[in-house]
């Protein structure tokens, strides 16, 4: 005779067919998920980024006011990550470090402020009208992410952040 105790610990437990059935469902919800999380994760990468230069941008802007001597951003969209060096600073990648993330692009590498903190070309002279807007725009991941920008709008550096479309 099989005692009540035997027969419980025979059904305790989950069978072979449970466990592929809750295995199956995790994966179809994971799948589900997925896509979404790396499009926000990618978002964050690009914001992130594009952040990071509006704040290396006006602190060399305050930093030509608080000296009152010309001070020059330089941005190097070819390294991998790229970087962004500021006045008195070693070039800083872009993000978090890792390469093959976040993709630069900018119709100028050099933005020149004279010691008022407005924009000027190399030699000091006021740039060309043509020049404006000038944007910086950061991808993540290159080419097919989210695009996120800061746009340089006036001769006096005036800044604006955008997204998507109006980084084109």
């Amino acid at each position: 005779m099989i005692s009540k105790a035997t027969l419980r610990q025979r059904t305790a437990g989950f069978t072979l067919i449970e466990m592929i059935v809750v295995i199956v469902i995790l994966s179809v919800l994971a799948s589900i998920a997925a896509p979404g999380w790396l499009a926000f994760a990618n978002r964050q990468r690009a914001i992130a980024a594009r952040d990071q230069v509006l704040q290396e941008l006006r602190f060399t802007q305050a930093q030509a006011k608080r000296t009152r001597e010309d001070q020059t951003l330089v941005l190097d969209p070819t390294a991998d990550p790229p970087t962004i060096t500021s006045p008195g600073s070693s070039a800083q990648p872009l993000g978090d470090g890792r390469t093959g993330l976040i993709q630069l692009q900018s119709s100028v590498t050099e933005i020149h402020f004279d010691k008022d903190g407005n924009l000027v070309d190399e030699e000091g002279n006021p740039p060309a009208d043509n020049l404006f807007p000038i944007k910086i725009v950061v991808t993540a991941p290159p080419t097919t992410g989210a695009k996120r920008c800061v746009v340089v709008e006036t001769l006096l550096g005036a800044t604006r952040t955008a997204g998507d479309s109006e980084c084109n």
